[in-house]
């Protein structure tokens, strides 16, 4: 069975976590564009190597904002197409990226990495000590920003129309998988009610419930009403459904299906 670890980055501070969970087969955007791994972009379940990748992300940025390629662009297509380019050619890249060379060792613990796989910690820290020296930074030194505050007064720098045309974008997609989250919850809640007890197997919950479907889509359509394509959405994304919408989705619905059938079995 394919799990997914609930802890995520906690695991960086120490954290004895290591409950998992069944892998999603489609989720939701998560995060900001600029440092969202490449996995995100295509949708799939995120793990730690996750975590690693979008830290590599601000640890480049820091060093150099143009080590960022895709920061200007506003196509999530051309964004993810950036971002597999550099992580897959960081080493052969013209211009190349202003990062320490031992950085280069995390990109290759990233590449060689499972789905399921617990990072090299230990190597991480190396590769920090290591670019520090490389850097020639004390690190018994206190941090620069220890005793400071940020001025109340200082105006907030104004977003660029690029930059604001993501983050509008952004919230769109939470707000619409949100409301598809809290669709797949009461269809889910149905589904252990309707099938609670009983000794159909998986095979039959799954027949009825994709009938379920196929109904509620044709009524639906009746309606005027589109299935929003969530999952295959584009830079730009189709406009969002009027009025109540529908009741659910096919991703919604495979999600359901999967968790009412493990329901029906364990009771759980």
């Amino acid at each position: 069975m394919t799990t997914r670890s609930t802890c995520g980055i906690s695991e960086w501070r120490g954290s004895s976590c290591t409950r998992t969970e069944r892998a999603r087969d489609v989720v939701p955007f998560r995060g900001t564009i600029k440092y969202a791994t490449r996995t995100s972009h295509i949708r799939q379940e995120q793990s730690r190597r996750d975590d690693i990748e979008g830290w590599c992300y601000m640890i480049m940025e820091y060093f150099n904002k143009e080590n960022l390629r895709w920061r200007r662009l506003t196509d999530r297509e051309q964004i993810l197409a950036e971002k597999r380019k550099v992580m897959s050619k960081y080493r052969k890249l013209d211009p190349p990226l202003f990062v320490p060379e031992s950085l280069y060792g995390v990109f290759d613990l990233i590449g060689a990495m499972g789905y399921d796989w617990k990072p090299d910690y230990a190597a991480i820290h190396r590769t920090l000590d290591e670019m520090s020296k490389e850097e020639n930074i004390d690190e018994s030194l206190p941090l620069d920003w220890i005793g400071k505050a940020m001025d109340p007064t200082t105006p907030k720098r104004k977003m660029r129309p690029d930059e604001k045309l993501l983050d509008e974008r952004d919230a769109r997609d939470r707000r619409r998988w949100a409301e598809r989250e809290e669709r797949e919850r009461k269809f889910q809640k149905k589904l252990k009610k309707l099938y609670k007890g009983s000794n159909k197997t998986p095979d039959e919950i799954r027949a009825e419930v994709m009938e379920m479907a196929r109904k509620l889509e044709e009524d639906n359509k009746e309606g005027g009403e589109e299935l929003p394509d969530v999952a295959e959405e584009d830079g730009t994304g189709p406009e969002e459904p009027k009025g109540e919408g529908v009741t659910l989705d096919p991703c919604s619905v495979a999600g359901s299906i999967s968790r009412c059938s493990h329901f029906c079995l364990t009771g759980n």
